[in-house]
């Protein structure tokens, strides 16, 4: 679920700043558009994970049914609640590159 929400952030990203600028190349020749895309995914991931009430079970009946992603889940074997901070690192990453 985070590659898709990642990858259909940067695409979205691309196709936005190629059809706002008229330049097929701004995407790859300016880091913002990335630094962009990357940081509207892990806004997006942060909002789909439980809050720390539904985690300690307060609130567990209510928001087992909100919560679309689990702390337990994991993507490339890092656990889910790491990578919004992840990907802003890497959106600042590739603002450099």
């Amino acid at each position: 679920m985070v590659g898709v929400i990642a990858a259909g952030c940067l695409l979205a990203a691309y196709f936005l700043t190629g059809a706002y600028y008229h330049d097929s190349g701004y995407y790859m020749a300016h880091g913002w558009p990335r630094m962009a895309g990357f940081w509207a995914a892990a806004a997006i991931v942060y909002t789909l994970l439980p809050k720390s009430e539904e985690v300690l079970g307060r609130n567990r009946d209510a928001g087992a049914e909100r919560c679309i992603l689990n702390e337990d889940d994991r993507f490339a074997r890092i656990r889910v609640k790491f990578w919004p901070w992840i990907l802003l690192l890497l959106g600042v990453f590739y603002y450099f590159i």
